[in-house]
């Protein structure tokens, strides 16, 4: 799908100097392929420079040829003519100049400094159901499915790990081997990195929502590496996320690693400081029901979208969904935690709307707490948050029991 995106950018007129990149591994060769055979029906003049190759291949009319880099110039000069650049720096030129390459700097510092605008996009990992249709289209003597899984699991949707290396054990160990190097620079990282260290990109994945925009989010590469990481790391991350300043509320791979540290926290049991933030926090800061006073739970318990119904009563619960609206874990029938690093977290409507059978449903009239749980930094200063909608607009109609019965609170986990 993001080949059929990404194309509609390729062919705006107004864009003469593009930038395609993201995580290595992903296909990003094989779409400036894809440019090659759409551009070869267009008849149009293409210069073609490959890193891979010693040579650039110049496509014109119905003939192909390799020069020099000094050879192509002549074309380059022409507005008309397509320059595909792939995992180098291109020339400064007037050509119409699509730059492919991953996010290493040395591709494009230049690049982006050139006279006119740059326009960015990100080309997306896999989802399981493309690596599963390529794998049966292309590895299905070669990669079983569930190798391909287990991969999957291990490395995200890396198509070059997952598939065409899925075999091979000197690559399959990179991944520990990039583990046992991980350092706290990991959560600094912006995506773009200097040299050929590929740690950072094996462990940490470039995430775009479609159409492929220039806005992206960094995510651990699976869940598998965000536990071995902040398990190496752990000491060291407590102590950045009880530092104020260094404790980055944007910092989306910290504040998995904070959820992933908090769970088990509270899966330990114990008792924990809480403190209402409702309008009615008053009436409510002596409520015997909020307490959050928790036994052990050394199973760790999920429920789904689609299985709601297998949450037991006092039983600590998280949804396999990393994405599931405002909720990070349940217990029922009255308490649900959201972690946070964000001064600013409104709560979604739909999540508790998927949870109000487990509420007690319509004959219900107990209160539902909605703790969030933070750091010690923001134990203090944590206000009330308002409800949204799934496209994070204010709710316009909040349901009566939501607005009777849920209260908020904040709780804190200490570091």
């Amino acid at each position: 799908k993001c080949y059929h995106d990404l194309q509609k950018i390729v062919f705006d007129d107004t864009i003469d100097k593009l930038r395609i990149t993201g995580n290595p591994g992903i296909g990003k060769t094989y779409f400036g392929y894809y440019l090659l055979y759409l551009l070869a029906q267009k008849d149009v003049t293409i210069v073609y420079d490959n890193h891979h190759e010693t040579k650039p291949i110049i496509f014109e009319g119905n003939n192909a040829y390799v020069s020099n880099s000094d050879g192509i110039d002549v074309y380059l000069r022409k507005p008309a003519v397509w320059y595909i650049v792939d995992g180098k720096e291109p020339k400064d030129v007037k050509a119409k100049t699509i730059l492919i390459c991953s996010p290493k700097k040395n591709h494009y510092k230049n690049f982006d400094k050139y006279e006119g605008v740059v326009t960015i996009r990100y080309m997306p990992t896999w989802k399981w159901e493309e690596i599963a249709r390529c794998r049966k289209e292309l590895y299905e003597k070669k990669v079983s499915n569930k190798k391909a899984r287990d991969c999957f699991r291990k490395w995200g949707g890396i198509p070059r790990f997952v598939l065409e290396r899925a075999n091979y054990k000197t690559h399959q160990d990179k991944l520990n081997s990039a583990i046992k190097r991980s350092k706290m620079d990991i959560f600094d990282y912006i995506g773009e990195s200097i040299g050929d260290d590929n740690v950072s990109h094996m462990l940490v994945h470039i995430h775009v929502n479609l159409p492929a925009e220039d806005d992206t989010v960094l995510k651990f590469a699976s869940n598998k590496v965000m536990k071995l990481v902040t398990q190496k790391l752990e000491s060291r991350i407590r102590q950045r996320l009880l530092e104020k300043t260094k404790a980055d509320t944007g910092n989306t791979l910290l504040g998995t690693s904070f959820e992933y540290l908090a769970h088990r926290i509270l899966r330990n049991g114990g008792k924990f400081d809480i403190r209402p933030l409702d309008k009615y926090s008053g009436e409510v800061s002596s409520d015997p029901d909020a307490v959050v006073d928790l036994h052990t739970q050394d199973e760790q318990l999920y429920f789904s979208k689609n299985n709601i119904d297998v949450i037991e009563n006092k039983m600590y619960y998280q949804p396999t969904e990393k994405n599931f609206p405002s909720i990070d874990s349940i217990i029922a029938p009255n308490k649900v935690f959201q972690m946070t690093l964000a001064e600013n977290h409104p709560i979604k409507t739909s999540g508790l709307k998927l949870l109000y059978k487990k509420f007690g449903g319509d004959s219900a009239q107990h209160l539902v707490y909605f703790y969030f749980v933070v750091p010690e930094h923001l134990y203090e200063v944590y206000k009330l948050q308002k409800f949204v909608n799934s496209d994070d607009d204010d709710a316009q109609r909040i349901p009566k029991w939501i607005d009777k019965r849920i209260f908020q609170y904040v709780l804190k986990i200490k570091l």
